[in-house]
């Protein structure tokens, strides 16, 4: 009976568990040194580099689809043409990679200007 039981909650225990994914973050520092937007891409995919690349992330990536987005957009642009360093977080996982380049562009997490 108590074999039954342990077996019960286990397999409960098994089936209602919820799957997550850890992902990777890359962190780097640096001033924008291109900054493009893809609009025939869902509402607008956004691609910029940093001067100075990082480990795995060659360049960063994301969707303009909300208002975060688009304020997200001028931050970048605004540190873009005043050459102001930003602090970048990115997901640098392979699943995450923008699937429309060669080179690895990372998706976009985080943004910060940085003195």
């Amino acid at each position: 009976m108590r074999k039954a039981i342990a077996k019960t909650v286990f397999t409960c225990m098994c089936l209602f568990s919820i799957p997550s994914h850890a992902w990777t973050y890359e962190d780097i520092t640096s001033t924008v040194e291109t900054l493009q937007v893809y609009p025939d891409y869902s509402s607008g995919t956004v691609l910029f580099t940093l001067k100075d690349k990082g480990q795995v992330c060659k360049g960063y990536w994301f969707e303009q689809e909300t208002l975060a987005d688009q304020t997200t957009f001028n931050f970048l642009l605004d540190a873009f043409k005043t050459n102001t360093p930003v602090n970048i977080s990115a997901v640098s996982d392979q699943q995450r990679k923008w699937s429309d380049s060669e080179a690895h562009f990372c998706a976009l997490s985080f943004v910060q200007y940085q003195k």
